[in-house]
């Protein structure tokens, strides 16, 4: 029976994910995003999209699900399945709006376990398994009448913390037809422990300095990780968060004893001497990025009036919504923090041997990008590795 993928947002950008499977009579949508910096929606054929039968959310990120609640402002509800922690997270970023249009969400763990394969609907079954890009993201394996296809969401196996499952054991024993794979990274080979090196040079000075360090983190990110080692690294010093994070943080990570560190008065609500404190005894500084929205003067301008103090942000597109304040002779004390939350070619590499694959598409780069990771792919032997264009229409 023939497959057909469209692809309505995801290949050759970063984010927008947005990818419509069908075949025979059944259909599924994958993810469905926004682009992050613009908010534009993906390319949604909406006739189609009211036949699908659900919709597979790998987690929760705007750029991978957002566009579920545009869907449901406009009247399209669907089942959306996901893990019970992304439905957690997903009530406290679109809480007004989630009590506002009726929608209906499935938790994986309630049907199945992670590798364990169970039946959705007649004709139609999913696995699924943690993908190690952040805390209840999911990759997926489906199986529609003699088809199979992977979703790797975002995807990285190199966890310390959080937990990831290798797609591998899931006893998939049937090619797979088609595989949607993260290359975010592209041809770019990170290496954790030389970035993690760099970052803490640039800490060490500024510390030596009397200076302090702010970082800007998503608290529904894999930077849960880079604070552990920054733990680890930094022992005697002081590290201050802000009320969000901080229990964000606790509540992910409460059973690993490394945590015990965690004292209450790391942790300072927002008061009339919030701002003090922090400026007077804080070596390391976390914010949630919801917080430097609201205070976006008091964490760009005050903070870096110090020569000394920089400023760490755990996302480009954390940098993008902030670009107007981050000008300046300031500018070069404000760093990325990078963590490996996605793969690049390498990841590929490594998923393409482990698991039979007829044909790869590889998503969340641009396309010039993408043009570069898929010919260096086919010069290694990797000739089942494609492009797809957004709009695009591909048969498996």
């Amino acid at each position: 029976m023939l497959g057909r993928l469209e692809v309505w947002g995801g290949t050759t950008e970063h984010g927008r994910a947005c990818y419509y499977v069908s075949v025979g009579d059944k259909s599924l949508l994958l993810d469905c995003g926004i682009n992050i910096v613009t908010g534009e929606m993906p390319e949604i054929d909406y006739d189609k999209l009211d036949k699908v039968d659900c919709i597979l959310l790998t987690h929760s990120h705007e750029d991978h699900s957002k566009g579920i609640v545009e869907l449901l402002k406009k009247g399209h509800p669907k089942k959306v399945i996901m893990t019970e922690e992304t439905g957690r997270q997903l009530d406290e970023m679109y809480s007004e709006e989630l009590k506002q249009y009726a929608h209906e969400f499935i938790f994986v763990e309630k049907i199945a376990s992670h590798l364990e394969w169970f039946k959705l609907s007649d004709h139609i079954e999913l696995c699924y398994g943690a993908s190690g890009h952040m805390y209840g993201a999911i990759w997926f394996l489906i199986k529609i009448y003699d088809k199979t296809i992977f979703y790797s969401g975002d995807y990285n196996r190199q966890v310390q913390i959080l937990p990831f499952h290798v797609p591998e054991k899931s006893a998939v024993l049937d090619p797979i037809d088609l595989a949607i794979i993260d290359c975010a990274n592209g041809m770019q080979k990170m290496n954790a422990k030389i970035n993690r090196r760099e970052m803490h040079d640039h800490m060490d000075h500024a510390l030596r300095q009397k200076g302090q360090n702010l970082f800007i983190a998503n608290r529904f990110s894999k930077v849960i990780e880079t604070i552990i080692l920054l733990r680890e690294q930094y022992p005697n010093l002081v590290f201050y968060y802000d009320e969000a994070l901080y229990y964000e943080i606790v509540r992910q990570v409460k059973s690993i004893s490394l945590f015990k560190q965690f004292r209450d008065e790391s942790l300072n609500r927002h008061s009339e001497n919030f701002r003090a404190k922090w400026f007077e005894k804080a070596n390391f500084i976390f914010l949630d990025q919801d917080v430097l929205y609201l205070e976006k003067q008091l964490a760009v301008e005050s903070f870096l009036q110090n020569g000394h103090n920089q400023m760490w942000l755990t996302s480009k597109a954390s940098f993008m919504k902030h670009q107007d304040e981050l000008q300046g002779p300031s500018t070069e004390r404000v760093f990325f923090c990078d963590i490996e939350a996605h793969q690049g070619v390498n990841g590929v590499i490594e998923l393409l041997n482990a698991l039979n694959i007829n044909k790869a598409l590889l998503c969340h780069l641009d396309g010039h990008e993408n043009l570069k990771s898929v010919k260096f792919l086919k010069s290694k032997g990797f000739y089942n590795v494609d492009i797809c264009q957004i709009k695009a229409s591909v048969a498996f």
